[in-house]
């Protein structure tokens, strides 16, 4: 499944992947159908962030939202996918065998 999450971020750093890794490791909650609660870092303000699929885009990928990225934009940082939704794919990828209903979240 790691294999599977790196291979589909290629384009993204190592030490995002690793992060998102971590995250995942840490824990990731399936709130309701399309919200997952992500647990925060021991150096993160935040103890938990709620990421929301949000359906897709125009290219037909999935959309996501968390509420970090609202702060990363006031500085012009704001990424599509930050680690805490890279948490929640890797959480997707854990469970869509036994729940197919996920593979829509799949980028």
């Amino acid at each position: 499944m790691i294999k599977i999450f790196a291979s589909k971020f290629a384009y993204k750093p190592d030490s995002w992947i690793e992060r998102s890794i971590k995250r995942f490791r840490l824990g990731v909650e399936r709130v309701s159908k399309y919200k997952f609660r992500v647990r925060g870092m021991k150096n993160e303000r935040c103890s938990r962030y709620t990421v929301v699929f949000m359906g897709h885009d125009e290219n037909g990928l999935p959309k996501f939202f968390c509420p970090c990225q609202l702060r990363r934009k006031k500085y012009g940082k704001a990424e599509r996918y930050c680690t805490h939704i890279g948490a929640v794919i890797l959480y997707i990828l854990s469970k869509v065998k036994e729940d197919p209903s996920l593979e829509v979240m799949i980028p």
